[in-house]
């Protein structure tokens, strides 16, 4: 299961879209964009650096969290650096029945980093930062507030404190004695993992590990 908290803090989101208040969901859109193009671990492609793997799997399993399928179609296009390595990635994902996903991700830009969540009845928006929403307006126009898991230690990363649940969700598949969280499962990670693939084939971003033959 990847270190990816929208799952796990898309409660709210989740009791929206089956309480049918929504109606059909046809359309999703999610942003994330975070100025940090300089770092080393996105720019260098012997570091396998990408914004699409670093940031851009946040808008993906997003995507995947609400449709819950593998897309049918996926195109996308982006910009790379000198180095090979994509900087600024933007997707369009088609799924069956009609269903599509715009998403966004870029290393250079502050984006408004939120999502947006459209039925043919109503729409949820979930304000930024969605992949640890602190706000969400729901179908009915009305803004939920939540609290995020605090503590005295230092983060590495914003809002990573709620990766917390994720961790409460692990321990709970453990001592349920599961091989699989039913919320992400192996199924889930691999769609993601060849998303990913597929839309770096897309991009033209080659590392010298996809040379490898493997038995």
């Amino acid at each position: 299961m990847e270190a990816v908290v929208a799952v796990h803090t898309g409660y709210a989101l989740e009791k929206e879209i089956k309480s049918g208040k929504l109606g059909d969901i046809l359309f999703v859109e999610a942003t994330l964009g975070v100025s940090i193009a300089s770092v080393d671990r996105l720019r260098k492609k012997e570091l396998g650096g990408s914004t699409l793997l670093d940031i851009g799997v946040y808008v993906l399993q997003f995507a995947q969290f609400v449709f819950k399928e593998e897309p049918i179609k996926v195109v996308s296009s982006g910009e790379l650096n000198e180095d090979g390595v994509d900087v600024a990635v933007s997707m369009i994902l088609e799924y069956s029945g009609g269903r599509r996903a715009v998403l966004t991700a870029n290393s250079r830009l502050e984006l408004d980093n939120r999502a947006v969540v459209y039925g043919t009845r109503g729409r949820v928006t979930i304000k930024d930062p969605f992949y640890a929403p602190l706000e969400l307006i729901n179908s009915e126009g009305k803004t939920e507030r939540f609290s995020v898991y605090k503590s005295n230690l230092p983060y590495n990363f914003t809002y990573s404190a709620a990766l917390v649940y994720e961790a409460i969700e692990v321990t709970r598949c453990i001592n349920s004695g599961l091989l699989e969280c039913p919320r992400v499962t192996h199924n889930d990670s691999l769609i993601l993992a060849k998303l990913e693939d597929t839309i770096r084939q897309q991009l033209g971003v080659h590392y010298d590990v996809d040379d490898l033959e493997y038995p």
